[in-house]
């Protein structure tokens, strides 16, 4: 089917329909009704127009249908090319044709435009707003900066060269500052930056990301390849001279910035909480069960943080449970599971129907149950917590099927005020 605007035309289209919408005006000279001009449209309508709302889908679909597998077809329509002899006479418009003028309006020139690898034109480009250069900037070249970023040995001065180049990406994204005193443009200092940014900087980016990965690996067992280097050492002697800077002393360093005095941390990775949550997600607990938890982790917490001396007695006492979450201040033991478990239920409701999992999930036993009353079941608990975060539990299984939407409730979850 034929573009609506093949009809009227590109520039105009927009402009026949406000018209209608906002009817025409007295002219303050002549006394007499006219039609209203395009930029007194515009003004009224404030949005985007109609062709400016089609060239962004326009650009959105062709990332979305560029990042596909090469087995799509959408995928090869793209990349492909007709066989034989086109028709005589002008050549046709093609889809992509439009597409690289999209590109080249927004600064682009087109070229190789499926492995977009310039991006400077586009995060200093005037017709994108800056919630949409800063997405660009985390979702496209922040991945591409921070590959592998959990395995690297960083020294003083890397790490400012990544600072300076965030800053220079940052300073195309916001564009320049007009100083009150002297009336000139100028660029942004690197606090003005960040509280514009208002997200982790590329290096506190790196830092959790090698931390996350440190876990992980003082986790593995002893047989594993990543364990062995991790704990190995190596035999000879070493070179003369200043021993270069070892990924464990980075780690070691992370630690010290959190607060941890970096000894024994493989092992740090290792108890608890991981030992004693594992495989939380299948847990059928009843409220007897949730309460020896909590029990078990307050216990655990008195450890950690002591006694309190009462300030009208003067004696020492325990500290009571409020008072010890106010000191933790992560979510509890019961949040966690309640969490994990939602996560669990939407990763097995969005399973193919072949799986095993699903069919347990959505299976029904045959035969009679025993008599009396029936024992709580795993998808009692899930219907529970979705009422806790305030879903009344009918037909979850096709909510699961939203990724967004689910990954809110599982936030809620952890969110949870629980007794």
């Amino acid at each position: 089917m034929a573009a609506p605007f093949k009809r009227f035309g590109e520039a105009n289209f927009s402009e026949i329909e406000f018209q209608k919408i906002f009817g025409a005006k007295r002219d303050e000279v002549t006394g007499e009704w006219r039609k209203l001009h395009n930029t007194e449209l515009h003004a009224l309508y404030s949005s985007s127009d109609i062709i400016r709302n089609i060239k962004s889908r326009r650009l959105r679909w062709a990332g979305h249908v560029a990042r596909m597998v090469q087995s799509r077809n959408a995928y090869r329509v793209l990349v492909g090319s007709p066989e034989g002899k086109r028709p005589l006479g002008r050549p046709r418009r093609r889809w992509e044709d439009n597409f690289k003028i999209d590109l080249r309006e927004v600064g682009y020139d087109g070229k190789d435009w499926i492995n977009l690898a310039q991006v400077e034109k586009l995060l200093s480009s005037s017709l994108l707003s800056k919630n949409v250069k800063v997405r660009i900037y985390k979702t496209v070249i922040l991945p591409v900066v921070l590959y592998s970023c959990e395995t690297w040995t960083l020294t003083l001065r890397e790490e400012h060269r990544l600072r300076v180049f965030e800053n220079k990406v940052l300073r195309n994204i916001f564009g320049a500052k007009r100083d009150e005193v002297a009336g000139e443009w100028r660029k942004l200092h690197n606090a003005e930056l960040h509280a514009l940014y208002s997200s982790p900087d590329i290096i506190r980016n790196i830092k959790s990301r090698r931390l996350r990965w440190a876990g992980h690996v003082a986790r593995m067992g002893e047989s594993r390849n990543v364990k062995r280097v991790l704990v190995g050492r190596p035999e000879g002697k070493r070179r003369l001279g200043r021993p270069r800077r070892r990924w464990e002393d980075n780690i070691k360093m992370d630690l010290r910035e959190v607060g941890y005095d970096d000894r024994e941390w493989i092992n740090l990775g290792q108890v608890i909480l991981p030992v004693v949550l594992y495989g939380c997600e299948t847990w059928t607990l009843t409220l007897r069960e949730e309460q020896r938890s909590r029990v078990f982790e307050n216990k655990v917490l008195r450890k950690i943080f002591g006694a309190k001396r009462d300030k009208v007695t003067g004696e020492w006492r325990k500290l009571h449970n409020t008072e010890l979450h106010a000191l933790y201040s992560s979510p509890g033991i019961i949040r966690n599971i309640k969490s994990r478990r939602l996560r669990w239920t939407g990763h097995v409701a969005r399973m193919g129907e072949s799986r095993n999992a699903y069919r347990v999930l959505v299976g029904r036993p045959e035969g009679k149950r025993p008599l009396g009353s029936s024992r709580r079941r795993w998808e009692d608990n899930i219907k529970m917590d979705l009422r806790e975060v305030g879903y009344d539990d009918r037909d979850w299984i096709n909510l699961a099927q939203d990724r967004d939407q689910w990954r809110a409730y599982v936030r809620a979850a952890m969110n949870l005020r629980v007794p």
